[in-house]
């Protein structure tokens, strides 16, 4: 019979290891959703009032201060958490 001896030190790393990979894939998530949908609603706001680059403009830049707001949040609850 063999005794698996973990150890805790290297249960914490692969647990920080997870943790920081869980929270770099959010991240990619919290910039990317809003930079790209943003834009697609402007251009379907901008399509359907018969406007041309104002909405998608619109739906850029709100899109990178909802980015910024979200990364800004996950950042704030990283460090709460520590």
């Amino acid at each position: 019979m063999s005794v698996e001896n973990k150890s805790p030190q290297k249960s914490a790393t692969a647990d920080g290891r997870v943790d920081i990979i869980t929270t770099l894939l959010s991240t990619n998530l919290r910039i990317f959703v809003p930079t790209v949908f943003g834009p697609i609603i402007g251009w379907a706001a901008d399509k359907l009032l018969g406007t041309r680059p104002q909405f998608i403009l619109i739906g850029l830049g709100l899109g990178v201060v909802l980015a910024a707001l979200l990364v800004y949040r996950q950042y704030i609850n990283v460090i709460k958490e520590k």
